[in-house]
């Protein structure tokens, strides 16, 4: 059964491979600022956004935003609290590394090869 329908989360590691996922017509990206009539791609983070099927979509966000629909990334670094628990990740996609907050990656990550050998673990047991 999809993790994502159980309620789990997942432990990514450094070195694991996701791609980014479609829930209820949302996804990840990121924001491409306007100034002056031109446009700047900054690090912003990874953010939902509304894809074209969506009813919050408007046709003006696709001058606003990039998004990486289908897209495969590589988890460079798991930010952790005190308590070892993944607070966000730094993904890399393509050439840009970004930032995306767990709580994100939860709703939108898809673990890429093998999940049988133990290396997504889940955090929902004790």
């Amino acid at each position: 059964m999809n993790r994502k329908i159980m309620g789990l989360k997942t432990n990514y590691k450094e070195g694991n491979l996701i791609r980014i996922g479609v829930q209820n017509d949302w996804t990840l990206g990121t924001s491409r600022k306007h100034i002056g009539g031109q446009v700047y791609e900054g690090n912003f983070g990874l953010q939902e956004c509304p894809l074209p099927a969506s009813e919050h979509y408007h046709p003006g966000f696709g001058y606003s935003y990039n998004t990486f629909e289908g897209k495969v990334g590589l988890i460079v670094k798991v930010i952790r609290n005190r308590l070892e628990q993944p607070m966000g990740y730094r993904v890399q996609i393509g050439e840009d590394t970004m930032l995306c907050k767990s709580v994100i990656a939860d709703k939108y990550f898809e673990p890429v090869g093998e999940t049988n050998n133990d290396t997504y673990r889940r955090t929902d047991k004790v």
